[in-house]
């Protein structure tokens, strides 16, 4: 009971750790025999899910770097058209905080061109399936100011059309 309960004790527990904290958790000692070349498999696949996580959580933080610092009016938008990210430049570029836009509708800061359906726009955009290019729209600046913008429209692939991508460019002259 001792020689099998023990190590197989603490290769549950550090699976209910590894679920719980949702941070691989080695086990700490195993028994030289069969029981023990499982006990070190596992722990050469936490040690791969670690490393796998560092690296994931490295290449997110690149690009939010770049989605932020990128001079580009950029933010994104969910399935009903509302903001859900902003870049920095497009905070700094409008005036606005980025809680004064993350949940807030597209129709809040852009209108259409004149002569141009607004709504019509819009579902154009949050259907889109495909890129969409050099969509028209005045962007207004916190301080009240206008722009005349372009957008383009990036659906998300890995989010299943869901998300989307906007890059706005500055034409005002």
């Amino acid at each position: 009971r001792v020689t099998v309960g023990k190590p197989v004790n603490a290769l549950l527990t550090a699976i209910r750790t590894t679920n719980m904290l949702g941070k691989p958790t080695k086990v700490s000692e195993a028994p030289d025999d069969e029981l023990g070349s499982v006990i070190h498999a596992f722990n050469s696949m936490q040690d791969k899910l670690e490393s796998e996580a560092r690296r994931n959580a490295d290449a997110l933080r690149r690009l939010d770097y770049i989605y932020n610092e990128t001079p580009a009016l950029m933010f994104s938008i969910d399935a009903e058209g509302v903001i859900i990210h902003a870049s920095g430049h497009w905070l700094d570029e409008t005036g606005y905080r980025r809680e004064d836009i993350v949940g807030a509708p597209l129709g809040q800061f852009l209108s259409a061109a004149p002569g141009e359906d607004f709504d019509t726009i819009r579902r154009t955009i949050v259907e889109a399936t495909r890129p969409l290019r050099d969509i028209p729209f005045t962007l207004a600046r916190k301080n009240g100011e206008r722009m005349e913008v372009l957008m383009a429209v990036v659906p998300d692939i890995e989010a299943d059309q869901v998300a989307k991508l906007c890059v706005l460019s500055d034409i005002s002259g």
